[in-house]
């Protein structure tokens, strides 16, 4: 096996790519830790954390692939020799393609406890594939451009400079979030809503008197009690509209 690994140009232990995948897999196991100790797993949190767990563990893959691209790769190496440049070519394609193999299949072994909670617990919905695919390709892009910025420096400089930068550049898309701070809601319209997916009893959220003149701002109470068993996704608003005080409402939810 030895005389196999120098023949194909195997610069390093066999072992080194295979314990990469297993820190991956740790590193994406601890990533979902949160999303695991939720009370409900649902699928679309599932495919989301194909990507959006790659913050921290794909900024560490990064430079862990040009740390090993910078030792593996010296100015000795075949690599650098001007006159073996298919060689250099092909051991290049394969270190790196091996490389981001290998921590792939760490994400997602680290990322089977989370589909196993989603299986168990969610009652609608399935991986999608596109997220699957956009978590995969974007860590084997992060792997081979850390990968090949270390053997082209080939100075391991390189590997932490590879790593903030990786960071500062994936958590660009939440700055807004982090600025401006403070709990939020998501809402969203949401069209044929069935009375019998209601579990709860209902309560005024905003009582508003046109006709004495409503005030921009206002505080309810009320209580909602649960009628029937099932999964909670989240508070279901509508309108119920007098034209008089004696006349019956026009009620959105069953028009």
């Amino acid at each position: 096996m030895r005389r196999l690994r120098l023949l194909l140009g195997w610069p390093g232990p066999s072992w080194v790519f295979p314990a990469a995948g297993v820190l991956m897999a740790a590193a994406s196991l601890l990533a979902t830790n949160s999303l695991l100790a939720a009370d409900y797993v649902t699928w679309a949190a599932v495919s989301a954390a194909w990507h959006e767990s790659l913050w921290i563990p794909g900024s560490v893959a990064a430079a862990a692939a040009a740390a090993l691209g910078a030792a593996y790769f010296p100015r000795s190496s075949p690599l650098a020799a001007p006159l073996r440049p298919r060689m250099g070519d092909g051991l290049f394609l394969m270190h790196g393609l091996a490389l981001a193999f290998w921590l792939c299949l760490g994400h997602a072994t680290g990322l089977v406890p989370a589909h196993i909670a989603a299986a168990r617990q969610a009652t609608s919905g399935a991986l999608a594939p596109s997220d699957v695919i956009v978590g995969l390709a974007g860590l084997a892009a992060l792997t081979l451009i850390g990968f090949c910025l270390g053997v082209a420096l080939r100075h391991w400089v390189v590997a932490p400079a590879v790593g903030v930068l990786t960071f500062a550049v994936m958590g660009l898309p939440n700055a807004p979030l982090r600025v401006k701070g403070g709990p939020f809601d998501v809402r969203m319209c949401v069209e044929g809503a069935d009375p019998r997916h209601v579990l709860s009893t209902s309560a005024i959220v905003e009582d508003l008197d046109f006709s004495v003149g409503a005030s921009a701002e206002g505080r309810e109470t009320g209580v909602l009690v649960m009628r029937q068993p099932g999964r909670v996704d989240g508070l279901l608003l509508w309108i119920r509209l007098w034209g008089h005080r004696e006349d019956e409402p026009v009620d959105a939810q069953s028009r």
